[in-house]
């Protein structure tokens, strides 16, 4: 992606990782943070694709940090995205991964092994702008959905672009999770 804007609601050092990293990446990376203490993904989503819609970028990717993108070259990428038709979203199927060793040191480089059937199945949303504005797009809960408030047809197609999900990284950060889903509710 050739612009980054993170949002980080994270509790321990990932403020420094990110603060180092806008400091290599200079203009492409803008870092929000999000301190409210419940968090409400749906109103954290659409404010970032506000934000990012102000820009006027062809494209808006949403991805959570546990999530990444199977496209093995940018060009590959590209084409799927090609797909997507203007003011248009593209849905990318979830691909989740499993713990294999719970206590490993390095959880993310052990995990191995995925899912052998999606249920249910899982699709993260690519937005291609066109003619969509912010007040056209809500993000639902997730980026698993777009709709729109305002009745805009948004044309959806799905890609053969596979989105990897790395739900679970330690047991610390899986009951952290649990705290804060319970709390969004």
């Amino acid at each position: 992606c050739d612009r980054l804007i993170i949002s980080d609601n994270s509790i321990d050092a990932t403020k420094d990782i990110l603060y180092n990293l806008c400091g290599e990446f200079h203009d492409r990376i803008t870092l929000l943070s999000d301190t409210a203490f419940a968090y409400d993904q749906k109103r954290m989503l659409t404010g970032l694709f506000q934000a990012a819609a102000n820009g006027h970028p062809e494209f808006i990717v949403p991805v959570d940090v546990d999530e990444f993108i199977s496209a093995p070259t940018r060009e590959i990428f590209e084409k799927h995205l090609s797909g997507i038709p203007e003011g248009g979203v593209g849905r990318t199927p979830w691909r989740t991964y499993v713990v294999h060793y719970p206590d490993s040191p390095d959880s993310l480089r052990d995990m191995l092994f995925r899912r052998k059937v999606e249920n249910p199945q899982y699709w993260k949303c690519i937005i291609r702008l066109g003619s969509l504005t912010a007040r056209d797009v809500v993000i639902e809960m997730g980026n698993h959905e777009v709709l729109s408030p305002t009745g805009k047809n948004i044309p959806r197609v799905d890609l053969d672009l596979s989105l990897l999900h790395f739900p679970v990284r330690s047991y610390d950060q899986f009951m952290a999770r649990i705290v804060v889903n319970w709390m969004a509710q």
